[in-house]
């Protein structure tokens, strides 16, 4: 599960379209003191009509593909892994996110994940500090904010730029509140492109993992590639040119 949770965070994680880049391996992350302040912007970059496809390679293998879509306030992805590795293990996870725009957060989310045949679905609705699954009482959390994958995506997309401070961004994955503390954006060149990378860990969860996320830098803010890496596993996506 701890393999699957990673693909899948992974898969949900990027957006928008890129070239393709060959798998290398990842460097050891080196991150700051854990930053204090939650991340905040004033709106979720995630353009609508935005579509997003790409592949996503573990042990130099094509386990999978992600279709990701922004359809006005609504954001839908899912996340499927290949026929050939279906034989091992089969991975199927959606997840709609129901965006508050003028907010720059998620007011609810769908998730279904099935994991060789085992299904879970949570629907969630969030507020200000706090979350709320299936009808069930709301949990509040200090440092902000809780987003799903896709606003939380539509934050780092807002708030990356040069001198941006370190922060982090509390998440629900699985049902689980996670935290991705993010170092502040770095220029760097991704075959001649001018990007932004980001370096992050992700704290909590079933399985903490160091993220490196570059996004183009231009007004879109478009991912270019995400690597993440946990004790056991380690996921690269590569975005699909259109």
């Amino acid at each position: 599960m701890r393999t699957s949770l990673l693909l899948t965070l992974l898969g949900l994680a990027a957006c928008g379209r890129g070239p393709s880049v060959p798998i290398r391996p990842l460097p050891e992350l080196v991150m700051p003191q854990s930053p204090v302040a939650p991340i905040a912007v004033r709106e979720l970059l995630l353009v609508p009509q935005e579509k997003m496809i790409w592949d996503v390679h573990w042990k130099g293998l094509t386990v999978g593909r992600v279709e990701l879509a922004v359809d006005g306030d609504e954001v839908h992805s899912r996340f499927r892994t290949s026929s050939l590795v279906s034989t091992v293990t089969s991975i199927d996870h959606e997840l709609a996110t129901v965006l508050d725009r003028a907010g720059a957060r998620a007011a609810s989310q769908r998730e279904a994940l099935k994991v060789d045949g085992n299904a879970r679905a949570i629907d969630a609705a969030f507020d200000g500090t706090g979350y709320r699954i299936d009808g069930q009482s709301s949990r509040d959390l200090k440092g902000g904010r809780v987003h799903t994958l896709h606003s939380a995506l539509g934050a780092l997309r807002a708030w990356a730029r040069p001198g941006a401070r370190p922060g982090f961004l509390t998440m629900l994955l699985a049902g689980e509140p996670i935290r991705l503390e993010v170092a502040e954006p770095v220029p760097e060149l991704l075959q001649d492109r001018a990007t932004f990378r980001i370096d992050a860990r992700v704290q909590g969860g079933a399985s903490p993992a160091t993220v490196k996320l570059w996004l183009r830098a231009g007004e879109d803010r478009t991912p270019q590639r995400i690597e993440i890496a946990s004790e056991e596993s380690r996921v690269t996506a590569e975005l699909l040119d259109e």
